[in-house]
């Protein structure tokens, strides 16, 4: 017949073909694989060339009622039913080519392209051998009018028609059996996937729809009526949209943007709006597919809500622990097994000024050196699950000590060992503990010194008895006395006029004195010693206060290095002063520290003229007591530290550092006042005590 004919796999080929070489006529199979004969043809006839014009013939093995039709809509001019008969291909090629026809010489004319290669067709039907024997069937016929023309063709095709129509008729038998065989699997194929799918989506436990790119649901399965609360008949033939289920309709318009992008979408979140108005976080998966030619869309929606609210609580209860971590006045570090920092709260931040974020990941020694040392044993204690502690641990800041108890507890965290390293600083407590045990050494000095001022008082006692009784012996007013002289063959002027010769009677009224200050001395001493609960009595701090440099003034350490009656003691004592109430004997304490350590500072500095001056007065509805000495005085950076515990300005072991510490707790804590120090270098210091005058009980 001498046509050229060229051969595509699907139709998207034939659509690429159909842009490059003007055809006179097509034939269209409907079923190809990616693109259908129906698709292409529509897609052909939509096209701006003239190409669109093309005739196209449909081919079909299946043919129903009302294909016809359905081919002539999607725009095909004509077909034909399989097998096909090369008459009938003839007749269809002789009606829609016209014009178009060859002369008719019978010429072979080759084509530019391979017409048929069995194989590559094979493959590219999937292994279809019986499409492939219609198609050669169709070929041959075409293959024999190319060779032959007009009467020499018919001669042929009647020499041939009895041995071609046998062979064929058996063929076509055999074929008939395969096909109704493949048809049989396909169709037992395609009823077990479908029943499977059916199952899968029925059953999920995920809400699985499908539905029109508008969003008008052709299919749900029960998991999305249990999650709407609708029925199935009020979700099919309406749309998402239609019914209000996104909750932000702009996270519609995203997923459909990836969706028409990527072909798919994956965990997209999003809030559906459920009936009762009721909003559900939802993650949805969908995948562009095709069901009769249109594009629908498969997807997969899972309700996450009860996961968020889960998420957010657990986020929660992580927040709440790190607050807490880092609300604790310990130190907390998490290390692993290998001593790598794992956790940082805040107090290990400020402590060391290293940030979290840069502590995490680094060995401990590097970032938290003052547990270098324990490195070993903190592993020892990972090793055996056992938690270890180490108290008083001590270390050295700016040339102070400070203490620290290290505790080590350690954790197994999925399934890798590690510790929490818990670091308190307990300087306080050692301090007060020293305080505490300086208090109580101070209790059983007091104890032993009330116990010798117990035993001083009896015989001193006798000693100013007996010394009485030898003036009133010696006395010219007593009668006796003279008697006595006169039976000893003396008088009693004879014997005071060798008594005073001798300085006797001088030297007993001396003795006299002396025991009598003695006597006022043990009496200042049980009174300071004595242990008494704390009581606020309104008390005269004048007499408090004399009685204190009294008593100062009798201090062996001090007349030791320095006697205190030889420094001036200047009193500026306000008449007018009420009573305090206070604890005497804790004030006279304090005073007596503050009388101490001006004698001291003085005798140090080998102070010319020393002096103290002493005020009482009313300010401020406050009762006031200032200490002046003319010492050394003090720097600024020794000033502000001299109410610590344990800091001295003394050579060690000279002062353990506690006394004005002592008296600052004193003033501040039980009774209420304040006291506070001014003092330049060279120019002495003040120490002024502020004390209610109306106050309670502490």
């Amino acid at each position: 017949m001498g046509y050229q004919a060229d051969v595509a796999p699907n139709g998207q080929e034939v659509l690429r073909a159909l842009r490059t070489t003007p055809y006179d006529l097509v034939f269209m199979d409907i079923q190809m694989p990616l693109m259908d004969g129906i698709a292409a043809t529509r897609k052909i006839r939509n096209m701006k060339s003239e190409i669109r014009n093309v005739p196209i013939i449909a081919m079909t093995a299946h043919a129903m009622k009302g294909d016809r039709e359905q081919f002539l809509a999607a725009g095909m001019d004509d077909y034909l039913s399989k097998p096909i008969q090369p008459e009938a291909m003839a007749d269809v090629m002789e009606k829609w080519l016209g014009s178009h026809a060859p002369d008719g010489k019978g010429e072979m004319i080759e084509s530019q392209t391979s017409v048929f290669d069995p194989n590559a067709l094979l493959d590219t039907l999937d292994g279809d051998r019986s499409l492939l024997i219609e198609i050669d069937e169709a070929l041959f016929g075409l293959r024999l009018q190319r060779m032959l023309s007009g009467a020499l063709l018919a001669l042929v095709l009647l020499a041939m028609s009895a041995i071609f129509f046998r062979s064929r008729q058996r063929m076509m038998e055999q074929t008939a059996a395969l096909l109704r065989t493949r048809i049989q699997q396909r169709t037992d194929a395609l009823n077990e996937s479908e029943e499977r799918f059916r199952l899968a989506f029925h059953t999920s436990p995920d809400s699985i729809t499908i539905s029109r790119l508008d969003g008008t649901f052709v299919e749900v399965n029960q998991g999305l009526t249990s999650l709407t609360g609708y029925d199935r008949e009020d979700l099919v033939g309406k749309s998402s949209t239609e019914l209000g289920i996104w909750a932000e309709p702009k996270d519609r318009n995203r997923f459909m943007d990836i969706l028409r992008e990527k072909g798919l979408a994956e965990n997209f979140e999003t809030k559906f709006r459920i009936r009762k108005d009721q909003i559900r976080t939802t993650l949805i998966s969908a995948k562009l597919i095709m069901l009769r030619g249109e594009a629908h869309i498969l997807a997969i929606i899972r309700d996450i809500t009860l996961l968020k609210e889960t998420e957010a609580e657990l986020h929660r209860l992580q927040n709440l622990l790190i607050n807490i971590i880092n609300s604790m006045p310990s130190v907390l570090i998490g290390v692993d097994s290998e001593g790598m920092v794992t956790h940082w709260n805040r107090k290990a931040e400020r402590l060391t000024g290293i940030p979290a974020s840069e502590a995490q990941g680094c060995i401990l020694p590097d970032v938290f050196p003052q547990l270098a040392g324990e490195m070993e044993t903190i592993r020892k204690a990972i090793r055996k699950k056992k938690p270890w502690k180490n108290e008083k641990v001590p270390r050295q800041e700016k040339g102070e000590i400070f203490f620290s108890d290290v505790t080590v507890y350690p954790l197994i965290t999925n399934g890798a060992e590690g510790a929490v390293i818990r670091v308190d600083d307990v300087t306080a407590r050692v301090r007060m503990e020293d305080v505490m045990i300086q208090t109580e050494k101070m209790y059983s000095v007091g104890g032993l010194a009330a116990s010798m001022a117990h035993e001083i008082n009896n015989p001193l006692a006798c000693i100013l008895q007996n010394t009485q009784v030898v003036l009133d012996r010696l006395s010219n007013d007593l009668p006796v006395n003279h008697r006595a002289a006169t039976a000893c063959g003396t008088s009693m002027d004879a014997i005071r006029a060798f008594m005073g010769k001798r300085d006797i009677l001088k030297m007993l009224r001396m003795v006299t004195d002396s025991g009598e200050r003695a006597a006022q001395v043990v009496n200042n001493m049980l009174s300071f010693s004595r242990k008494s609960d704390s009581r606020m009595l309104s008390i005269n701090l004048r007499e408090v206060i004399d009685k204190t440099v009294e008593l100062a003034s009798n201090d062996y350490d001090l007349k030791r290095k320095y006697d205190f009656r030889q420094i001036e003691i200047i009193r500026e004592y306000d008449p007018n002063l009420p009573p305090l109430p206070c604890d005497e004997n804790k004030i006279r304490q304090v005073i007596l520290n503050l009388l101490k350590n001006a004698a001291q500072a003085m005798s140090d500095a080998n102070t010319e003229s020393p002096r103290i001056i002493l005020r009482i007065f009313q300010h401020e509805g406050m009762g006031q007591i200032e200490v002046e000495d003319k010492g050394p005085g003090m720097t600024e950076a020794i000033r502000k530290r001299v109410f610590e515990s344990f800091f001295s300005t003394k050579e060690v072991g000279m002062s353990a550092g506690l006394g004005l510490f002592i008296s600052y707790f004193i003033i501040k804590e039980n009774h209420g006042g304040s006291m506070t120090v001014t003092s330049d270098p060279g120019k002495g210091a003040t120490f002024t005590i502020r004390l209610p005058i109306r106050g309670e009980n502490k």
